[in-house]
């Protein structure tokens, strides 16, 4: 009989079965994995899954391959595969700081955002996939409104997560102490309902008067810079800076061209009657008002309205800046409003010191009259000190550069110039060109009038420090009085004025501006091109003497606020009427002759008439 089956050991026999049962794991690894790979190509609800490495697998495959019969039994059982996808805590991992700044960049946009995200952030270079391929746009859309706002509790865990990572710093000191913090924020809301000014000055001055009277030890710790300030205000008062918008000017197009015309006419009075730089003198009015206050403020984000105190006041005075191409500021002009001297504050020591000139006008705009005493009190003695500094000819001649204002080119006011000093010749800035050509538009006046409100500021926050101490908020009105606020715009603007003369403004900031106004359109400090412009006026190329026919939107020290409707219906018979041109192309017809209607053209008033 023949055999079938040949006889082995019971050793051969247990090899045997551990190589079947190892390829029957491996077999049912590659199908889980095949099985896997088939899923993530099916569509379907739920975060896609990454896909299995094949040598991972058989690695992992080999590492758990049975060790007894029993165990490898075991192993032909496979576990069913979790529905549930890889999970990422997107709020608590340290990427939640983009996603929301990508979901306020991409206008509340939860797809816009994950595809933003995981197309344009660079990918890492020791990962194979970009670090937001898990995102879920789900995931982002669940955290916020239907407005687009983080919700509360998801802004709970982001704020303690800022808080657990910014470590120790200044802006935490006064976290301790409730009592200081509650007590300021009360008195700048109770100063921001009233309509004042809040700046980091005033915080400053009553922060320290809060904690000198509830917590002084904590003085040796706060230093209260403006960083801390700035970040205390915006972080917990919810306050950020505003400011209030104007009209903007209208440019010419050709401003450019007008400059270096009008450098050239200075150029050409410097030729030929050999003006020194330090005689070549541009002056403006500006308005300064009583109470300086600040155009800037905290306030609450969003807020559509940004009251501020003093505003509203239109108490102005004005002064007249003035400055030389060699860098020197001549003494400062203050019209007060008035009709005699009484008007004026107290002439101090430090005035006579900056050979400051008080007058007045009927309503403090600049006028004939201040305009010619300007000329007699400030400019005069200024060009014989320049005269005797730089041992000139007594007779020197002086350049003055004006705007066109209404009375700078007047036949009153360049009469009074040609009778009583004729060694005075003008030059005028172009029409609305002010703002690039004129020296003290470009140059004097902002530091001057923050200056003034510098000093408007220190003194309304010693005021406040007063009331908090004495804990009486009456606010400022009281202290604005004429006969308070006077004296006071008087020492300002002499401060002011001279913080600009002093190293931090200096002559060579002044020089810039006239460099940026004159000198690099035209070098007016190059002999061989004064002579070249002297050439082209000799050929009535250029007008020497030119006087612009255009004027000034406004007043010079004027405002457009204060002017009355009796000031505006004022009707001057002296100037000539201009009529408008018809925009229709429309023919006009000749009416009809009917009923009582007698046409003049046919009456015959004499036999001799035609």
């Amino acid at each position: 009989m023949q055999r079938f089956f040949q006889p082995i050991s019971v050793s051969d026999a247990f090899d045997q079965q551990q190589r079947v049962l190892q390829q029957s794991a491996a077999q049912a690894a590659i199908d889980a994995d095949q099985r896997r790979q088939r899923e993530l190509m099916r569509p379907g609800p739920g975060r896609p899954r990454k896909a299995l490495d094949a040598d991972a697998v058989l690695t992992a495959a080999a590492a758990a391959a049975p060790s007894t019969a029993d165990e490898g039994a075991a192993a032909n059982f496979e576990e069913p595969p979790s529905k549930r996808g890889k999970y990422t805590s997107w709020l608590s991992s340290p990427f939640v700081h983009d996603i929301l700044a990508a979901y306020q960049l991409n206008l509340h946009n939860a797809k816009a955002t994950v595809r933003y995200l995981q197309r344009t952030v660079s990918r890492l270079p020791t990962d194979r996939a970009s670090r937001f391929d898990e995102l879920a746009e789900s995931t982002v859309r669940s955290w916020h409104d239907t407005d687009g706002q983080l919700l509360p509790r998801f802004r709970q865990v982001v704020d303690e997560q800022r808080e657990a990572r910014r470590g120790p710093g200044k802006s935490r000191a006064l976290y301790g102490h409730p009592e200081v913090e509650d007590e300021v924020k009360r008195i700048l809301h109770a100063m921001r309902e009233k309509g004042a000014v809040v700046n980091l000055l005033v915080i400053r001055m009553v922060m320290r008067a809060v904690i000198e009277k509830v917590r002084p030890e904590l003085l040796a710790e706060l230093r209260l810079s403006k960083g801390f300030l700035s970040e205390w205000a915006r972080e917990e008062l919810g306050w950020t800076w505003r400011v209030r918008t104007t009209t903007a000017s209208k440019l010419p197009l050709d401003w450019r061209q007008q400059g270096i015309e009008a450098a050239k006419r200075v150029a050409f009075n410097m030729q030929v009657h050999k003006v020194h730089p330090s005689l070549i003198i541009n002056m403006d009015q500006t308005g300064v008002h009583l109470a300086p206050v600040d155009s800037r403020t905290y306030e609450a984000f969003g807020s559509k309205e940004v009251k501020v105190i003093g505003t509203d006041d239109k108490r102005q005075i004005t002064a007249c800046v003035a400055s030389s191409l060699d860098g020197d500021l001549l003494p400062l002009q203050l019209i007060f409003q008035g009709k005699t001297p009484a008007c004026h504050p107290p002439l101090t020591d430090s005035a006579r010191a900056a050979f400051v000139h008080l007058t007045h006008s009927p309503n403090h705009w600049s006028n004939q009259e201040t305009m010619q005493e300007w000329i007699s009190e400030v400019l005069i003695p200024y060009a014989d000190r320049r005269v005797a500094q730089h041992n000139l000819p007594f007779d020197s001649h002086i350049v003055l550069v004006l705007d066109v204002w209404a009375v700078h080119k007047s036949e009153e006011f360049r009469r009074f110039l040609r009778t009583h000093h004729p060694r005075i010749h003008l030059v005028f800035v172009p029409p609305n060109c002010t703002s690039q050509l004129q020296v003290a538009d470009v140059i004097l006046q902002r530091p001057f009038q923050r200056g003034l409100r510098c000093a408007f500021n220190a003194w309304a926050a010693s005021i406040i420090k007063e009331q908090v101490e004495k804990e009486e908020l009456v606010g400022l009105t009281p202290y604005l009085k004429m006969s308070l606020i006077k004296p006071l715009i008087l020492e300002w603007c002499i401060e002011s004025w001279n913080k600009m003369q002093g190293n931090g403004f200096g002559r060579e900031y002044i020089k810039f501006g006239w460099h940026t106004c004159c000198v690099s359109l035209f070098n007016v400090l190059d002999p061989v091109k004064r002579q070249q412009v002297v050439e082209e006026v000799a050929l009535n190329k250029i007008d020497g003497s030119l006087v612009p026919e255009g004027e000034e939107a406004g007043d010079a020290g004027s405002d457009s606020e204060h002017e009355s409707d009796d000031e505006k219906d004022v009707l001057d018979v002296m100037k000539q009427r201009q009529f408008g041109e018809r925009k229709s192309d429309r023919k006009r017809k000749q009416p009809k002759l009917s009923g009582y209607f007698i046409n003049s053209q046919q009456v015959a008033m004499t036999d001799d008439s035609d």
